[in-house]
């Protein structure tokens, strides 16, 4: 082993000397390795953080979330939650060591001069201790702050302190006015605390008791996303088990208190934490990841190109150590000091690209990909970084090394022929070219598959006009949070008369009233039963004024719209269906004019169908199922108001309005439709950015290579080319000549990709289910962009050689 090293050190040393006097074979291949590995260590990275590594809490591992299913009709519904469930759960429970309840709303901060949106999670206290987060000031929840203690207190995380609190070191103790309550702070947490975001991806600001949710939690039958529980098992029972005890539990519950149909069952389902927080995620983190290992097969061939090169150039050398006694071992072994140093040098930039990529993946992808501010070159990153260079090393003097015919060295010393024996072979050439052509196709077909699938949703039509439409949202007034007949009346001649006073400003259009955003309808869902009580099922629903459609320019393909309710006393008799719905609930009919119902002796006309529309944060088979209700307050205030062309309003200039109204109102959101769109279809824009950044680089390096391969090919045939030419050849002829030769081993590689495009289709196909579609016309479109790269990098080296003075090529060089 010694004496290995000691020849290694040697050998090092003089592979420095020479690759200083090949700068251009010595910066091309840091510069291809550099890149690739800089773009493979920031992936690998990302995807070792999502599927590996573990959450940064304690026995992280053993954590689960605890969510409700809700079966009706066939159908399972899972990712909402019904309160007295969740609270019946965690009264009654004795399976888990430790249960908390969380339920994660946007609350506004309303005694902060500039009244920020935040993300406040309401919990019990074994939020924290199965969390166990470094404090930075103060504590977290007691005990004596747990359920039904009514304490009004807040934790704030790190970064809200930073940024609204200006890093107050005397904050403990003082009040913040979340919403209509008022909250002493008792901690802050440390920096290093980063708690499992909420459903959207967004940090959690503040952490607040339970008990000041804003939940109904008597009536099963209304639905809560971001309600979840949060726990550890017990160490005697296994996941089978509690799902079984906690399914019968609330499903004895939700019959004896909601009016279910007999096939109708609640259910309980328990999730690991990390699969949560992980989500869809991976299908990113995965795609990315086989992007970057095809550009590095690419890379590795291109620079595998090189050194089969540099190996023919240095075979006389090798010629004369042969015959100077050294052994096959020595030339591998000063092949592979070269390669070492080369790629030593490539793996130290490629981390400083990967530092790069870091930060441009926190900068595009902190709201889309979870755990992205964790992200750091660590052990595991450098020992991956050491391993794939050495790895990479050693191939490269491998594949140099064997086209070396050692017993042939030393003849070649006598060698003076027009290059003989230093020709890379037309085999090896060959399969450089079809490997490069068919990861490159292979990656080209991928690409444009998923940015196909991404466009298809940033492009997708509406269905309604969303421009110079902007919501409003409204938090109910203090006083207000729980519901009485008088406070209703209250509430809805307060929409009214905020509605009239919006209509009477210059920029604005049109007002409606609406109890949620129509580009993200789908939170909110309702029961809907027939005429007579039969559970139909559990459709995304919303409340909305008469001139609602009218506002989007959503069509009303039958009947008519809601008749306008002036009195706040109205009682709701009328009900809008989407065209979808309508012909599930009526497959064989009309269902205009049917009657149904959301709850006994409270019958619904249906009065029109409405037109789908399409909204790209409801991507769910059942997407387009959905009806309407006339306005009532439900929760929030809201209104979707309709602009003059280039006009905006803001909370600024909404404020004074909203105030000569009501003092106490606060105003929560000032969102443009366009912005939540963007919001929605950002995920999609950035894995179609990335996968197309990935299929140019993969271009690049595909086109280098080639033109790297066939260019030695061409220059090793110049004197038989020059022969030709000197005999009276053609150019034409020449040229269409050494084509066709260079072309076969491109339509090798592209066929060759076809018939592995279809194999690993079916493969994601079997593992994925329905959530890949192949688009023929996406897999045909990169053959001929693979086509014309290839001619280009087959026609210029070859047109080079004989535009040249034919004697020029006859030369012995």
């Amino acid at each position: 082993m010694k004496h290995f090293i000691s020849n290694l050190k040697f050998e090092l040393l003089l592979a420095k000397s020479a690759l200083t006097r090949a700068p251009g074979f010595s910066s091309t291949v840091i510069a291809t390795l550099a890149v690739t590995l800089g773009a493979l260590i920031c992936i690998f990275s990302l995807n070792h953080l999502l599927f590996v590594k573990s959450l940064p809490y304690p026995d992280a591992d053993n954590l689960v979330v605890l969510q409700q299913s809700y079966t009706e009709g066939g159908e399972t519904h899972i990712g909402a939650q019904s309160a007295p469930g969740m609270i019946l759960w965690y009264k009654q429970q004795n399976i888990f060591s430790e249960l908390a309840l969380q339920l994660d709303r946007e609350v506004l901060v309303a005694d902060h001069p500039e009244e920020p949106n935040s993300i406040v999670s309401y919990v019990t206290p074994e939020y924290f201790s199965l969390l166990k987060p470094a404090m930075y000031l103060g504590r977290t929840l007691s005990e004596d702050e747990g359920f039904d203690r009514h304490q009004a207190v807040t934790v704030l995380s790190y970064g809200t302190w930073t940024k609204w609190y200006n890093s107050d070191n005397n904050i403990l103790g003082t009040k913040i006015m979340l919403g209509n309550v008022s909250y002493k702070v008792i901690g802050v947490t440390a920096e290093s605390f980063n708690a499992p975001a909420n459903r959207n991806n967004k940090a959690i600001e503040f952490w607040v008791p339970w008990d000041f949710q804003p939940l109904n939690v008597e009536n099963f039958g209304i639905m809560t996303r971001g309600l979840t529980g949060l726990g550890k098992l017990k160490t005697n029972i296994s996941p089978a088990q509690a799902v079984a005890s906690l399914s019968s539990k609330l499903n004895e519950a939700y019959r004896e208190n909601d009016a279910s149909e007999p096939d109708s069952t609640a259910g309980a389902k328990l999730i690991p934490l990390k699969e949560i927080i992980i989500g869809d995620s991976k299908k990113i983190a995965l795609m990315l990841l086989s992007g970057v290992v095809g550009l590095l097969l690419i890379a590795t061939t291109n620079v595998t190109n090189l050194f089969l090169s540099r190996a023919a150039e240095k075979q006389r050398t090798m010629a004369i150590q042969a015959a100077l006694g050294a052994k096959p071992s020595h030339l591998f072994l000063s092949m592979f000091a070269e390669s070492l140093i080369l790629c030593a040098i490539a793996g130290l930039l490629g981390l400083l690209v990967a530092g790069w990529g870091f930060v441009l993946l926190d900068e595009l992808a902190s709201t889309q990909l979870p755990r992205i501010n964790e992200l750091a070159l660590d052990n595991v990153t450098l020992m991956f970084t050491l391993f794939t260079v050495i790895t990479l090393a050693a191939v490269f003097a491998k594949l140099s090394s064997r086209m070396v015919n050692y017993n042939k060295l030393q003849s070649q010393l006598q060698s003076s022929g027009k290059g003989s024996g230093l020709q890379i072979t037309t085999p090896i050439r060959n399969a450089l070219i079809i490997t490069q052509v068919t990861l490159a196709t292979l990656l080209l077909v991928g690409a444009s598959t998923v940015i196909e699938q991404a466009l298809s949703t940033v492009l997708h039509p509406l269905g309604f006009n969303e421009e110079n439409v902007t919501y409003l949202r409204i938090d109910k007034p203090k006083g207000y949070e729980r519901w009485s007949d008088e406070k209703l009346i209250e509430l809805n001649l307060l929409t009214l008369e905020i509605k009239q006073k919006l209509s009477e400003r210059p920029e604005v259009k049109q007002v409606s009233r609406s109890l949620e955003p129509v580009i993200e309808l789908g939170s909110f869902n309702m029961g809907l039963n027939d005429i007579n009580d039969k559970r139909l099922g559990s459709f995304a629903a919303n409340m909305v004024d008469h001139n609602y459609f009218n506002l989007l320019e959503l069509p009303i393909v039958r009947g008519r719209t809601f008749t306008e309710q002036k009195d706040p006393k109205y009682f709701i008799t009328e009900i809008i269906l989407s065209e979808s719905l309508a012909r599930e609930l009526v497959p064989d009919g009309d269902a205009l004019g049917e009657i149904f119902q959301i709850q006994a002796s409270q019958p619904l006309k249906v009065v029109g169908i409405a037109q789908d529309y399409y909204s790209p944060g409801t991507e769910s088979e059942h997407k387009y199922r959905r009806y309407y209700l006339p306005y009532a307050v439900f929760s929030d205030l809201g209104f979707d108001i309709k602009l003059e062309d280039g006009a905006s309003l803001s909370k600024e200039t909404l404020l004074p309005l909203i105030h000569a109204l009501n003092p106490k109102l606060k105003i929560r959101e000032v969102t443009s439709h366009s912005e939540m769109h963007a919001s929605l279809i950002y995920k999609h824009k950035l894995a179609a950015g990335l996968t197309l950044v990935l299929a140019l680089l993969a271009l690049v390096l595909a086109a280098a290579g080639i033109y790297g391969v066939l260019n030695y090919s061409t220059q090793m045939r110049r004197y038989e080319l020059g022969i030709h030419l000197a005999l009276g050849a053609k150019t034409h002829r020449l040229l269409n000549m050494v084509l066709k030769e260079n072309i076969k081993p491109v339509l090798y590689g592209i066929g060759l990709s076809a018939i592995f495009s279809v194999i690993l289709y079916l493969v994601i196909r079997q593992q994925f289910a329905s959530s890949v579609e192949i688009n023929i016309l996406a897999i045909i479109s990169t053959m001929p962009i693979m086509l014309m790269i290839s001619f280009f990098a087959c026609y210029l080296p070859v047109n080079r050689v004989i535009k040249q003075d034919p004697i020029k090529a006859l030369r012995n060089e």
